[in-house]
């Protein structure tokens, strides 16, 4: 259980860090609606 909640924590980070850092490379990876 541990574990997961790790890789949570990190795929939340990681999704949040793109958001701040490379906003235009968010809408290709997470709201891609195509």
């Amino acid at each position: 259980m541990q574990t997961s909640s790790v890789y949570t924590m990190l795929v939340i980070t990681f999704e949040r860090w793109t958001a701040v850092c490379r906003p235009l490379q968010v809408s290709k990876f997470f709201l891609d609606k195509d």
